[in-house]
């Protein structure tokens, strides 16, 4: 499958991640109006993952279940891993979706 900057070769885009996890950080200097690249080392584990941010931030009313399902899909879908990054199949056979898409509440 080749590495996700190949990936992004062969679409001809610019990849915003190397491929140890770095970002590529493009703009202009303020002071000298020239182009610079920057590389920030990214933590490809988050500080508080986002279901406990979710669940920490519902309402009353929601359902505790629903609400902790779409941080797990979240979460799945947001992984800077390709490799740990959900699938689409994956993704239609989650619980959320599944819920969702079959009328429940």
């Amino acid at each position: 499958m080749g590495s996700p900057l190949y990936r992004y070769q062969l679409l001809e885009r610019p990849p915003h991640f190397l491929d140890d996890l770095r970002f590529k950080q493009c703009g202009v200097d303020k002071v000298t109006g020239k182009g610079v690249v920057r590389f920030v080392d990214v933590n490809p584990t988050p500080v508080k993952p986002i279901k406990k941010s979710l669940l920490a931030s519902k309402a009353g009313a929601d359902d505790p279940k629903l609400v902790s399902d779409c941080g797990d899909l979240l979460e799945k879908m947001c992984a800077l891993e390709p490799e740990k990054r959900i699938q689409v199949r994956a993704c239609l056979d989650h619980p959320f979706i599944r819920e969702k898409a079959g009328g429940g509440s």
